[in-house]
């Protein structure tokens, strides 16, 4: 990545230099929770056996057991409507759209449990700082929403510029038939999730990963102190 840098092939500058920044900070601080929680262990156990057993232990638990326990915890306590139900209730796109919602709500739900791991805690700050994730997610389909209101609106303003038409908008062979200039529909351009939403959407990983950090230190320096103190 430094060659890439010097050369000039990557330019790390404004907006990106500063996604950078963060996501080596909490880099650091993600590693220093592992540090602080592997002091802990070998300070308690005295035996490396017993200190690679309850590591593992305690690794399977955070980065296995929860990841895999949030959907169904998720899909308790948000469900979502079957496509098959919308389809027969021939839901209009009110309902789509609710439904979409309903279906990102079970996600961050799953999302709010995985927190308890903190390697999820680190993947969704950086998922934050980078813009991708469910947040882009979100923002580009508000974006896409725009665009249809948008586009649909260009339609109709086209189709109510010829007599000929109908006027039955948005039905095949009842609209205007003219033909439309390429040149003249609306692109739709999307637009990356911006640096300071991205940052307020990393707040609560990492204000947990910080809890997460600094209990694993507290246990360790009093695990250090019982050492003195049994010894």
């Amino acid at each position: 990545m430094a060659y890439v840098y010097i050369t000039g092939v990557l330019q790390l500058e404004g907006e990106a230099l500063e996604r950078l920044i963060w996501i080596v900070g909490v880099s650091l601080l993600y590693i220093s929770l592992f540090f602080a929680l592997g002091m802990m262990i070998s300070t308690l156990t005295h035996r490396p056996s017993t200190a690679l057993l309850v590591s593992l232990f305690v690794w399977i638990c955070w980065i296995l057991v929860i990841p895999n326990l949030s959907p169904v915890i998720a899909k308790i306590v948000s469900p979502v409507p079957t496509l098959q139900k919308i389809n027969v209730e021939k839901e209009m796109d009110q309902m789509r759209r609710a439904a979409e919602k309903q279906r990102q709500h079970q996600y961050k739900t799953a999302m709010n449990v995985n927190l308890l791991s903190p390697g999820f805690a680190f993947q969704y700050s950086t998922e934050s700082f980078l813009g991708t994730g469910v947040q882009k997610s979100e923002h580009f389909e508000r974006q896409a929403w725009r665009y249809r209101r948008h586009l649909r609106d260009f339609l109709r303003a086209r189709d109510a510029a010829d007599g000929d038409s109908p006027h039955l908008l948005f039905l095949p062979n009842f609209m205007s038939s003219q033909e439309i200039d390429n040149n003249l529909i609306p692109r739709f351009k999307p637009e990356p999730v911006p640096l300071a939403a991205g940052v307020a959407n990393g707040v609560a990983p990492i204000i947990i990963l910080v809890l997460e950090t600094s209990l694993a230190f507290f246990f360790a320096l009093w695990a250090f102190n019982r050492v003195e103190i049994t010894g």
